[in-house]
């Protein structure tokens, strides 16, 4: 999809990255494999590879799933480097070791919304989204980014996206560049990717 090639210009191995919203593991795979593809993991480079990805979710059932996809598809090299982690994106910068820094992140990528086949009343906020945005922008690096993939189609999404774009708009031009991405002919209620790139200070 979309995010996940816009990911790619914005993630290279050895970055430090944060996926927001592990869910059932998909896009922490996709993140793990731009952090580690198996050339960085062959031979001596293995024993010294570096990068970090951190996959947070609230749901105790979405951070067995992305464990578990992470380790069925990953080398052991690749997992030292991974942490899944049960919190609220609103605990920015997460618990996890290493620390991470302020400024030092190339990509925070969110899902907004529910998690697929689980208790649709367990789904991200306004006020939640906003408050992790908020931290997550003190902890992009130049020349990284914030992706979010959001959805209008029930009511708190519809929120969420308004909230999302204002946020967007209201970032300081001269440190971001914010694209708003969305397919036109499609019906209503499709996602919504917004992207903000922390850019050098003119």
């Amino acid at each position: 999809e979309l995010a996940h090639l816009l990911w790619k210009s914005a993630v290279s191995p050895g970055d430090i990255v944060i996926d927001c919203t592990a869910g059932k593991g998909y896009d922490s795979l996709v993140l793990a494999r731009l952090l580690f593809p198996d050339s960085a993991l062959d031979g001596e480079a293995a024993a010294a590879a570096q990068g970090q990805l951190v996959c947070i979710d609230v749901q105790e059932s979405a951070v067995a799933q992305t464990q578990a996809r992470l380790q069925q598809a990953l080398p052991p090299q690749a997992m030292q480097r991974i942490s899944v982690l049960q919190q609220s994106f609103c605990e920015l910068p997460p618990a996890c070791e290493p620390p991470i820094a302020e400024r030092s992140v190339a990509l925070v990528a969110y899902n907004l919304g529910f998690l697929p086949g689980s208790d649709k009343s367990v789904c991200s906020t306004v006020q939640d989204t906003l408050d992790s945005l908020n931290k997550a922008s003190k902890l992009v690096k130049l020349g990284g980014a914030i992706s979010v993939t959001c959805y209008p189609g029930h009511e708190e999404g519809a929120a969420e996206v308004a909230a999302v774009k204002e946020w967007g708009a209201g970032l300081a031009t001269r440190e971001w560049r914010v694209f708003e991405h969305s397919r036109l002919n499609s019906p209503e209620g499709v996602p919504l990717l917004v992207v903000a790139y922390k850019v050098q200070q003119r």
